[in-house]
């Protein structure tokens, strides 16, 4: 049997603590905030994935209960800021990255870069995104699945996380 991949460690002295440690023990936790864009929508998705329970909504907010340990508040009216422009090739090559363009001439611009390992990252404007977002995906499989679909929904990717295994490059 493999170990889990443990996330790398993190380092706790990057900031500074604002004071000296007081010495106090967190013995419960009363509720934590969650500011969504539409908090019924959030509510209803984990109450679906984590099973909290709809404690109130009382139309700007829903309190859901964390089984015994606790609550979280979901209010709407987040609005994420603009996305940061695009890198430029001059911004790469200025941190040694050697960017190689990689346009299609109808909107999608991006640029190839290799990370350590040797393995392609592509960085794009998010063209694709938006082509996504405005057509449905309607290609079948040409394989079976290889189990039955959870008919679940990505809305938010947080990371994706995976394995490099050493190789010598230019070897």
């Amino acid at each position: 049997m493999s170990s889990p991949v443990r996330p790398p460690a993190c380092d706790t002295l990057a900031i500074k603590a604002p004071f000296a440690p007081t010495g106090g023990k967190t013995l419960a936790l009363d509720h934590f905030d969650i500011q969504a864009t539409d908090y019924k929508r959030e509510a209803a998705y984990y109450s679906a994935l984590m099973n909290w329970a709809l404690r109130s909504d009382d139309g700007t907010q829903a309190v859901l209960d964390i089984g015994d340990e606790g609550s979280v508040v979901i209010r709407g009216g987040f609005q994420a800021p603009p996305p940061p422009p695009p890198p430029t090739a001059a911004e790469l090559t200025k941190r040694g990255l050697n960017p190689v363009a990689d346009n299609d001439g109808r909107g999608f611009e991006s640029f190839h870069v290799e990370d350590p390992d040797a393995l392609d990252v592509q960085i794009t404007n998010g063209a694709h995104s938006k082509t996504r977002a405005s057509t449905p995906a309607t290609a079948t499989h040409s394989v079976p699945a290889p189990f039955e679909s959870t008919t679940w929904k990505t809305v938010w990717l947080d990371h994706i996380s995976f394995v490099i295994r050493y190789r010598a490059v230019g070897h």
